[in-house]
């Protein structure tokens, strides 16, 4: 019996198609824990091919600051949540509850 390995699939999944990387992150930023927010931002960054200092540099961060958030560890700011986004050519939008 072959093994697959989940977090591999899901990398390679999202690398097909740039739309899902949105729906994915979307579906993730509605949920209540931030926590899975960030670990879906983590698999899109890596599914594009950045790595934690790769990220950080693009966005001018810095790293310890970046896995520290996305470990949950920390709480960033907006704006910091806004430029990893941004770097990876995404941006926030307010929309209206439906």
């Amino acid at each position: 019996m072959t093994t697959v390995n989940y977090h591999e699939t899901l990398i390679k999944d999202l690398q097909k198609d740039p739309e899902d990387m949105l729906h994915y992150l979307n579906a993730a930023i509605e949920e209540d824990d931030p926590r899975v927010f960030f670990i879906a931002l983590q698999d899109v960054a890596e599914a594009q091919g950045n790595d934690l200092s790769k990220l950080a540099k693009k966005a001018k961060l810095s790293s310890k600051k970046i896995a520290e958030a996305l470990a949950g560890k920390t709480h960033p700011e907006l704006y910091k949540i806004d430029l990893l986004l941004q770097t990876l050519g995404y941006r926030l939008t307010i929309q209206p509850q439906t």
